[in-house]
């Protein structure tokens, strides 16, 4: 029963576009935030820049947490939670 939940739940985050598409987003800020500074070591950017770069990782770093955070709560989650607790208790 637990090696079948754990199967469906790593089923479901192969699935999981929601979770692919923010962890594109921060590659995405992170790529943007070193060619920021690059920018700025040259001279070419202002500071502000990165500012806006670092907002932008900062961002991506916090939905994608939050949505981790939300599967994390999700019923699947829960039916392995509480198969680990029986197998404890045996």
């Amino acid at each position: 029963r637990l090696v079948k939940a754990i199967k469906e739940a790593k089923e479901a985050d192969s699935k999981d576009e929601v979770g692919s598409l923010l962890e594109k987003k921060l590659a995405i800020a992170t790529t943007k935030k070193n060619r920021v500074e690059q920018l700025l070591k040259n001279g070419t950017a202002p500071s502000s820049e990165l500012e806006d770069a670092d907002g932008l990782v900062a961002d991506a770093q916090l939905a994608l947490a939050q949505h981790r955070e939300a599967k994390k709560q999700s019923p699947e989650a829960d039916e392995i939670k509480a198969i680990s607790r029986e197998l404890a208790e045996m």
